[in-house]
């Protein structure tokens, strides 16, 4: 009966412990990792790691709640670029922030991007638009392409009567 009494108190000693050690481990994640998740459009002009996109282009910030490993990028990436109009996805994990480029004239919606997210099994935290996609910059690229092509064109022959 000893024996089992010691074999108790050293489970509830480990126990003990292991809470203890849990505890800091969350405080030292606490302490490191801010309550509120970094704003995209104020951080994006003065990071340097962010690229802005092109002229004509758009650009989303996403952030991505429980991101943890440089793995699950590619899974998000490969969702992303799965939308019809998307260009280029970046990811900075720090951060869990995807930087999404937007074709000209493409039209992507906030339920696209959530629903890109979802299918990666992740949590959306929030979209922030820095720059919707340039329907101008569409519009005169193909009002010169189509001038060019009927000036190209062969002409059909009127038909004989």
């Amino acid at each position: 009966m000893i024996e089992i009494k010691k074999w108790c108190a050293f489970g509830m000693g480990l126990v003990a412990l292991g809470a203890l050690a849990a505890a800091s481990v969350q405080e030292a994640w606490a302490a490191s990792n801010p309550a509120t998740p970094p704003q995209a459009d104020t951080a994006a002009p003065t990071n340097p790691r962010y690229v802005t996109a092109p002229p004509g282009y758009g650009e989303v910030h996403v952030i991505i709640l429980g991101v943890t490993a440089p793995f699950f990028v590619f899974g998000i990436q490969k969702r992303f670029q799965e939308i019809p109009g998307v260009e280029k996805v970046t990811f900075i994990l720090e951060e869990g922030l995807a930087d999404v480029w937007i074709k000209p004239g493409a039209h992507v919606t906030d339920e696209d991007i959530a629903k890109a997210v979802r299918s990666a099994s992740y949590s959306l935290g929030k979209i922030v638009w820095i720059r919707k996609p340039d329907e101008a910059t569409v519009a005169h690229a193909a009002a010169s392409s189509a001038g060019s092509a009927s000036a190209t064109s062969p002409t059909t022959p009127a038909p004989r009567n």
